[in-house]
């Protein structure tokens, strides 16, 4: 019971000669189709044809040709079973695509809890937007886009992340070296260093810092001022210190020797409140 397609060519014939066909009825002979892969201006489709080459195929399916279209094979190419055809137009054009739009995320501190503490107090949902672009194309191949409008389908829907904050009693200004173990299980190396961080702040939106209780620096949000690996840990990232969380803000010659490693600002040498 083969399926049979439009494209396929068949011919049924009364048998009279039974004893060389081995009985008296009808014969069934088919000639399938060739199957020939087609992704038309970049929507792929299965397409069956019994046209001899590729110039007969777009003839017969009424494919034609602009001045600004290309192909990746000739019309005298002939048409093989599981033939990819590839027809594209060269120059500027549109696309509109549906993306996602990741949600962010809110960091509540529990100072009760330990660091390395996580609970997800309300699940983020992504949000969805329609993008236009504007496309350069050349051979098939896109090599140039801009954007040209977005417009929002959905909002996302913010995280809310209850997180630990209260001090595992680790890095001290009497221990300069602390080996700390996160909720991930990433063991970083905690070192400090007091440096007046005015211009740093820069690099997450300005605005000032100031010194807690203990010695920390912090900025408005009460994150550490933290140095990091940005190849690890991308500036205004949020990361797990012992002494509760930080966020990155600078860099040291000590990333490329310990990279999961964390030099946390404080005012523990000077001892000036900057």
């Amino acid at each position: 019971n083969a399926a049979l397609y439009d494209e396929d060519n068949y011919n049924l014939e009364r048998i009279d000669e039974f004893v060389g066909e081995g009985g008296v009825g009808l014969k069934l002979t088919i000639k399938r189709a060739a199957v020939v892969r087609l992704v038309l201006y970049g929507k792929p489709a299965e397409i069956r044809t019994q046209a001899k080459t590729v110039g007969e195929l777009m003839q017969e399916k009424q494919i034609i040709l602009q001045a600004e279209d290309g192909s990746n094979v000739s019309p005298d190419t002939p048409v093989t079973n599981g033939l990819a055809l590839e027809v594209w137009r060269n120059g500027v054009q549109t696309v509109t695509t549906e993306e996602e739009v990741a949600f962010t995320t809110k960091f509540i501190r529990d100072t009760d809890k330990p660091v390395g503490f996580k609970e997800i107090q309300q699940p983020g949902i992504k949000g969805k937007k329609m993008v236009t672009y504007q496309i350069e194309m050349r051979n098939g191949r896109e090599v140039g886009r801009t954007l040209i409008q977005q417009v929002s389908l959905q909002e996302p829907k913010q995280q809310v992340e209850i997180v630990g904050a209260k001090s595992s009693g680790g890095l001290s200004k009497s221990k300069g070296v602390n080996f700390f173990i996160d909720s991930q299980g990433i063991n970083h190396r905690e070192t400090y260093y007091d440096l007046k961080m005015d211009i740093v702040m820069r690099a997450c939106g300005g605005g000032a810092y100031s010194v807690r209780e203990d010695g920390a620096k912090v900025d408005s949000g009460g994150y550490i001022l933290v140095a990091a690996n940005l190849n690890r840990y991308p500036r205004c990232s949020v990361v797990e210190t012992s002494l509760g969380l930080g966020k990155v803000y600078d860099t040291g010659g000590f990333a490329s020797v310990h990279p999961d490693g964390f030099d946390l600002a404080t005012d523990w040498s000077n001892y000036d409140g900057r």
